[in-house]
């Protein structure tokens, strides 16, 4: 897709790059085709991109699946990134088997609607799924499918040893928190509990990783 200073934005995905067997990749190019940066998301199994939007922001969404996380097989993954490709949230979607987005797109509403396709649910083998967002990324009355993401704070960001995480909740949220390593080993959990609705911090030590 062209951008606003007239370069372009490209998703795929690659092997040659990242964490896992094949990852997500997001490439910034010029109005010349220079690459100005690229970023990869993804964990040790294979995840694969097929379709990014330009947001109102400046930022960028994209969508398509991931084997690394959520439920198992093959989950719908609609991700979103700061203007320099920095992942701001992510959003799986899905149950056991494969579960693959296509196709997305922003709403009137700011919410975000995903082409798919499933055979977790439906009449058998595969079925065409069409989900849309709330537009607080919720799932509207969908409770079969996936994990809300808050908005969250990080400082200092990078941090060496010593962070705290800042959310916002309205309404009372399970939260989970796990830091990977940069191969995508699970090192440390230091978060699994229900937070009311409000503002909340949690220190996060770093210090042994």
């Amino acid at each position: 897709i062209q951008t606003s200073d007239g370069g372009f934005i490209l998703s795929g995905d690659t092997d040659s790059y990242g964490s896992g067997a094949t990852d997500i990749w997001l490439l910034k190019a010029s109005s010349t085709c220079v690459i100005e940066w690229s970023e990869t998301f993804g964990g040790t199994d294979s995840e694969y991109g097929y379709d990014v939007q330009v947001e109102s922001d400046g930022g960028y969404l994209i969508s398509g699946y991931t084997q690394s996380y959520g439920a198992g097989g093959n989950d719908v993954w609609l991700l979103k990134t700061d203007t320099s490709g920095d992942l701001l949230w992510d959003l799986t979607l899905g149950t056991e088997g494969s579960d693959v987005g296509r196709a997305m797109q922003v709403t009137a509403d700011n919410a975000y609607a995903i082409g798919a396709y499933t055979n977790s649910f439906g009449a058998g083998s595969n079925d065409f799924w069409l989900i849309k967002t709330e537009p607080e990324i919720g799932i509207a009355d969908d409770e079969r499918a996936g994990v809300w993401i808050p908005s969250f704070a990080v400082e200092p960001n990078p941090f060496a040893s010593q962070a705290t995480i800042s959310f916002q909740l309205t309404e009372p949220t399970q939260l989970g928190l796990e830091i990977y390593d940069i191969v995508g080993r699970l090192v440390s959990n230091p978060i699994y509990e229900t937070y009311g609705v409000g503002s909340h911090s949690v220190n996060i030590d770093g210090s042994s990783l």
